[in-house]
């Protein structure tokens, strides 16, 4: 078996990902890109990096790696036909601990569709950048890759790197499949929606991001909260009704009409306890629809999340849609996204939110030295330009908030904080 096949097809949510490119790139600099970054404390050598990197030929061959597409309604092929390289940018010198710069760098598809940078910071400190296309994986498979990388895992064989051969359904099945999605999201959407957005998109917007951190102790107090307040099946729950209120308080203060949120949440697709594929997208997704009524104390929004939850899973609509996504592989890409930003072309969804994949939590030590810290930087849609990502690392819990100011002022992301630790860490007044 090789280990690195020269070619695999693309997952329904790779080809959703592909769609969503014009979207992300028409009104800001930055695309579809993620970023994994590792604090270090020392300064591993950078010869000693490039040796490392260029001994795992992962690299080389997932900087081969494009989409190809033969014929106009056939299934597109991820295949490794470009040069290998491993394209690694060293910063010396630098004062910031994360330079915005790097944060700012896009990556284009018509490369290597991954970047590393290595800053070495004073104090003998470094950060370690992984930013990757979210076209070429999610999350977990980011984990994985560090993971391998830093000698955590073995690749066997390329059960690891690649999806195993989907179930085959027939076109009647995969035809109910598809109308039942469709009749759900035409209801689950329909409008008016509240979102973030104040206004029509406008080109230049100016993107930042704020972690919002929370000690160990205060994480412990916060998931204690979750099981006081209904959340079931995880805290995730949780999380999104305390990021719906203190949403939702945004646009009371600037006097919006009430309307109801509708949230698209990521699910990994993958099966319990299995590591890979590295490539690939693996996602489905749960649809939240909540109407201001529901969006009261932090025990009924979570009530109410938690009843959609269950019933989706129950009428297994994360799996119809990635059905769904499946079939629309066939479908030639623009014409995917038109059906995706719908008639109007505006947001698609009130503000994104994600749980993020669990990181390498083991990974205490990266080429050796101490792991201070980590971050899962997102992207950030624009429209709708408000991204809420929650992730822990080292037992503790992380908000990332990556906003455009054309949608979400610096002002309003402070008052944002304080709402959401008011919401996880005090949530109903007894």
């Amino acid at each position: 078996m090789n280990l690195f096949p020269e070619n695999c097809p693309v997952s329904g949510a790779d080809w959703f990902m592909l769609a969503m490119d014009e979207h992300m790139t028409r009104y800001q600099p930055v695309g579809n890109v993620c970023r994994y970054v590792l604090f270090i404390h020392g300064h591993p050598p950078e010869a000693v990096i490039r040796k490392k990197l260029s001994e795992q030929d992962v690299f080389g061959w997932l900087s081969r790696l494009g989409i190809r597409k033969k014929g106009l309604f056939s299934i597109a092929n991820w295949v490794a036909d470009r040069a290998p390289e491993i394209p690694i940018h060293f910063h010396h010198d630098q004062t910031e601990e994360l330079p915005e710069a790097i944060l700012k760098i896009n990556i284009p598809l018509n490369g290597p569709l991954f970047r590393i940078d290595v800053v070495y910071r004073s104090e003998s400190k470094s950060t370690f950048i992984f930013s990757w296309h979210h076209l070429l994986m999610d999350g977990r498979g980011a984990g994985t890759l560090l993971k391998y990388l830093n000698g955590d895992l073995e690749l066997h064989d390329n059960s690891i790197l690649i999806p195993s051969k989907a179930e085959k359904l027939s076109w009647s099945r995969n035809w109910n499949n598809m109308m039942a999605t469709k009749n759900f999201l035409e209801k689950s959407s329909a409008k008016p929606l509240g979102t973030m957005m104040k206004g029509k998109p406008e080109p230049g917007a100016l993107a930042h991001y704020k972690v919002i951190r929370f000690t160990k102790e205060e994480t412990a107090v916060i998931h204690e909260n979750a099981a006081k307040h209904g959340a079931k099946f995880g805290h995730s729950p949780f999380y999104l009704a305390s990021a719906v209120k203190a949403a939702h308080r945004l646009l009371r203060l600037r006097g919006a009409e009430d309307a109801p949120f509708w949230i698209p949440v990521p699910q990994d697709d993958r099966l319990r306890g299995t590591a890979g594929p590295l490539v690939t997208n693996q996602l489905s997704f749960i649809f939240y629809r909540i109407p201001v009524k529901h969006i009261g104390s932090m025990h009924e929004t979570v009530n109410h999340i938690t009843s959609q939850l269950v019933e989706q899973i129950r009428n297994r609509t994360p799996k119809n849609y990635a059905v769904m996504m499946n079939w629309f592989r066939r479908m030639p890409n623009k014409l995917y996204y038109q059906l995706i930003k719908g008639p109007g072309g505006g947001s698609i969804a009130s503000f994104l939110f994600s749980v993020a994949a669990d990181s390498p939590d083991a990974m205490r030590k990266f080429f050796g030295h101490e792991v201070e810290d980590a971050i899962n930087f997102p992207p950030n849609t624009y429209p709708p330009g408000f991204t809420v990502v929650f992730m822990r690392y080292l037992d503790t819990l992380k908000i990332i908030v990556a906003y455009v100011e054309q949608a979400v002022s610096n002002e309003e992301v402070t008052i944002f904080e304080k709402e959401i630790r008011n919401n996880l860490l005090i949530g109903d007044v007894a």
